[in-house]
């Protein structure tokens, strides 16, 4: 998923000019460290490497549930795993990189990413994926905010926009890859639950030896590590409230595509191509990749009530599909759901930094993506119950209409804020007779 931006001076000489924004991630400038387009680019390539593997087994849950016999909600389950590990990691490793410097964070984040690859590669059960999903969750909550903070700060002109666009693009679009590289390694190499987990792994162990090349005191602020709890902020506390509201909704919907969407694929259709799993499930983040560049001069409010709708119109299709049973519908709904996402998300983010104070930028920030995280683990979960209790296209069609009004209310309260903002700055402007 993409990181939050910041603002950030142009660095020159290894002197760097800090802002309040810049202040508030505790990002402190190294006169010792001069950026470079290769630090820039192993910090890019972590982040991608990094989110590419915690959607590889995407297509392969409906391997394993065969191999092992669990059930839809066990499936789920495992899936939303990864959220119950990363939320806590995530308040633990909130202040972890100020405190002691980014190297010293990322190695061991991207140490347990390995190990989690290693655990699904040579699974035997059902409890081995929960191990395996549990460590991928730990290892992204420890490392997404230092490797967010280390492009902003490694960015060799100091643009603080550009490093925002490729942390966005390394999750959202390395998100999408991981099904499709999963289903391609399945479709074309031999033993398809192990060979993508061993590539990967060293594709980790070659970003980990980029990301020990940076410098030690890269990000070192001096402070204290503390356990960083969840903020709300005291202005701006709706605008904050609808951008985690808008964040939750795009997220469930993708979670349900990532993890039971490829089951749901073989349910309708009977093909057990797993490449074709992988680009059912991996579509949305790809197009929300693919979409996000496109429009980053349109305001936070009308990109999340465009996006709330688009996603409304996706889950739209996906019940349409329930009935046609018809495999376009279903690649149709991925991407008018990956517009949704990749603008609803893209707009939440930056209404949430905007309402973020200064003095609890990290704070705000960790709590909203709790919020989004719970879109991630929570939602699933009732598909699968009601997966395991009915089928999974009746679990699918109730989460699509539950997912849709849920989208189009939440879109409501953002149409009528913006009427309330234009009233408001309509009534205050001097009337001329």
């Amino acid at each position: 998923m993409a990181a939050h931006p910041s603002t950030v001076g142009r660095h020159r000489f290894g002197i760097a000019r800090t802002n309040s924004h810049l202040a508030s991630l505790s990002v402190r400038t190294d006169s010792t460290h001069l950026p470079s387009r290769i630090t820039f680019g192993c910090c890019a390539f972590a982040l991608v490497t990094l989110i590419v593997g915690t959607n590889l087994p995407s297509p392969l849950y409906a391997v394993y549930a065969q191999r092992f016999g669990f059930s839809p909600v066990v499936l789920t389950l495992v899936f939303a795993a990864y959220a119950a590990a990363l939320v806590p990691a995530l308040l633990l490793a909130g202040s972890a990189a100020d405190a002691f410097g980014y190297r010293r964070v990322l190695l061991p984040g991207l140490a347990f990413a390995v190990a989690g690859v290693l655990v699904f590669a040579y699974a035997e059960g059902t409890g081995w994926l929960f191990l395996a999903r549990v460590l991928q969750g730990a290892s992204v909550g420890i490392s997404s905010g230092a490797l967010t903070a280390a492009l902003t700060r490694t960015e060799p002109a100091g643009r603080t926009h550009r490093a925002s666009l490729v942390t966005s693009l390394a999750t959202t679009g390395g998100g999408g890859l991981g099904p499709v590289l999963a289903g391609a390694c399945a479709l074309w190499l031999p033993a398809p639950t192990r060979t993508c987990y061993l590539i990967e792994a060293v594709t980790l162990i070659a970003a980990a030896a980029g990301l020990a090349t940076l410098p030690g005191a890269l990000g070192r602020s001096g402070i204290r590590w503390r356990v960083s709890l969840p903020t709300i902020p005291a202005t701006g506390r709706a605008v904050f409230v609808r951008a985690c509201a808008t964040s939750f909704t795009g997220w469930a919907v993708t979670a349900v595509f990532l993890s039971i969407v490829p089951s749901y694929v073989r349910s309708l259709t009977g093909n057990r191509n797993l490449l074709l799993a992988g680009v059912a499930a991996g579509l949305v983040l790809l197009v929300a990749a693919v979409t996000q560049p496109v429009a980053t001069r349109v305001g936070a409010r009308p990109l999340q009530l465009v996006g709330l709708l688009s996603l409304a119109g996706g889950t739209a299709l996906l019940l349409v599909a329930g009935t046609t049973r018809s495999l376009v519908v279903v690649i149709a709904a991925a991407v008018l759901a990956g517009i949704g996402q990749g603008l609803a998300f893209m707009g939440a983010i930056r209404s949430a930094n905007h309402t973020a104070p200064s003095s609890a930028h990290a704070a705000v920030i960790s709590t909203f993506y709790i919020a989004t995280y719970l879109g991630v683990g929570v939602p699933v979960v009732g598909v699968g119950l009601l997966a395991t209790s009915t089928s999974t296209t009746t679990a699918v069609d109730v989460f699509a209409v539950i997912a849709g009004l849920g989208s189009l209310a939440v879109a409501a309260v953002h149409a009528r804020a913006g009427r309330a903002v234009v009233a408001s700055a309509v009534g205050e402007q001097p009337t001329c007779r």
